[in-house]
């Protein structure tokens, strides 16, 4: 299972044929932010869409539109100019359309297994941080997508006491971006989940591979998590070319 919602205003629109010829579009999603009482807080969510929905949002989606999309969360990654990898999360569409203006929502659930420990943080406010694989809905290279998760106080405490590598989890929360500065002085834009709920997905005897296979099949375990260097606008990076596959998984086709 991998799902969200979105809905927020879009960005600036960049679309281009991939290696097939059919239209892909890369865009962003400006959502107000979940739980803040910050003013005009937003979170800024990259998107991808193919076949059929890049086809809407090109002929019928301009900048500033209030968007509904639905569809799943894909992580990748790729070498920038400098030879650094670099991680990032994207939403890829599998249905978009018009809504309503000053209308948000930010949704994501999914079910995967810890990639490790969750990692705690006693601050000012606990949180803990893992990592869940999910299985990819489509075949390619790349069999699963690893999503950052975050959660806070309580959910902290809980991951803590009660989540490990390997354990199959069902995670309801939403999606929160952010930046900062790295030790070469580049800003770095990050994507996480903030965990709203979790809950275990099979019995606790069911986790006993541990998710070996995960751990060492993928070296995004061992690197920073969804980190991606980029403008504004977020599209510096490579275009990302269409999976094999995809297009019998959208319901558009």
């Amino acid at each position: 299972m991998n799902k969200i919602v979105l809905q927020g205003e879009i960005g600036k629109i960049n679309v281009r044929q991939g290696q097939d010829g059919k239209d892909v579009a890369q865009f962003v999603v400006h959502v107000a932010r979940k739980y803040t009482q910050q003013q005009d807080a937003a979170d800024y969510i990259r998107g991808l869409a193919f076949t059929a929905a890049a086809d809407y949002i090109k002929s019928n989606v301009k900048e500033g539109d209030n968007i509904v999309l639905l569809g799943h969360l894909q992580t990748r990654d790729y070498t920038d100019n400098s030879g650094q990898k670099k991680y990032v999360t994207e939403a890829v569409a599998e249905s978009v359309s018009l809504g309503a203006k000053g209308n948000y929502q930010n949704e994501a659930i999914f079910m995967g297994r810890l990639t490790r420990d969750p990692h705690l943080s006693n601050g000012q406010t606990s949180s803990a941080r893992y990592t869940v694989a999910v299985d990819r809905r489509f075949g390619g290279d790349q069999t699963a997508d690893f999503i950052s998760c975050v959660a806070f106080q309580k959910k902290a405490d809980f991951a803590e006491k009660y989540l490990r590598q390997g354990t199959k989890v069902l995670v309801d929360g939403h999606i929160q971006t952010g930046s900062y500065t790295n030790q070469n002085g580049e800003k770095v834009y990050t994507t996480d989940i903030v965990v709203d709920n979790t809950e275990f997905a099979e019995s606790k005897n069911g986790g006993n591979n541990n998710g070996n296979n995960y751990q060492s099949n993928n070296s995004r375990n061992n690197a920073p998590q969804n980190q991606a260097t980029t403008d504004d606008t977020g599209f510096d990076d490579g275009f990302m070319n269409i999976p094999d596959g995809i297009d019998e998984f959208l319901p558009f086709s």
